[in-house]
């Protein structure tokens, strides 16, 4: 029973369940049989230009170092740098981004940096 003060009210453009059930599978996208590739090996087999659809984005709660975040191509999948799991978390909030990504329309590129004398890799999103 809802309590006096909020009995009649709606609430605008907002659904419970949408907002809070995260816990089923956001692409329909089968990954069985893909194998992982590292950022540094796209990059130096590929270069900096080759782009790559994005046909799924998930955060892993399995990782060595904590929970991170995968993407999926079509041939294989992705681990991304630990700073990047807080942006793909927000994207899996996104309703437009699953869109686009659902729709082929979303996509990345490697590109390297040096960070503390280290030689680093990271991608960058892109629209198809």
């Amino acid at each position: 029973m809802l309590a006096p003060a909020y009995k009649g009210r709606k609430v605008a453009n907002m659904s419970f369940a949408k907002n809070y059930n995260r816990n089923t599978r956001v692409f329909d996208v089968d990954v069985k049989g893909l194998e992982f590739e590292a950022l540094g090996d796209l990059f130096n087999n590929n270069g900096k230009d080759r782009v790559y659809r994005i046909t799924c984005a998930w955060i892993s709660k399995k990782g060595k170092y904590g929970d991170h975040a995968v993407l999926g191509t079509p041939n294989f999948l992705v681990s991304l740098p630990s700073h990047m799991t807080d942006i793909i978390t927000e994207m899996l909030k996104d309703e437009e981004a699953i869109d686009c990504i659902k729709k082929g329309a979303a996509g990345f590129r490697v590109y390297t940096y040096e960070a503390n004398g280290r030689h680093c890799f990271n991608v960058e999103f892109v629209d198809l």
